[in-house]
């Protein structure tokens, strides 16, 4: 799903019953975040959510016999 809040444009992608937000910057702003959102954590850094490894982490599941 993609929305647009204030001045930033979000894109909110389900995965297994999670929601991940994810939010493109073009500069250092400080982002504020809809009120309908609940942050749960920042997985910024974290690897194992990179668009790369979610897939392939899906991926896994549909092919297990």
């Amino acid at each position: 799903y993609y929305f647009p809040y204030k001045d930033s444009y979000f894109t909110l992608d389900i995965i297994d019953n999670y929601g991940l937000l994810e939010i493109n910057i073009t500069d250092a702003r400080k982002i504020e975040l809809p009120p309908f959102i609940e942050v749960i954590e920042d997985v910024t850094d974290n690897p194992d959510y990179q668009n790369i490894n979610l897939a392939n982490k899906r991926d896994k599941q549909f092919t297990k016999k």
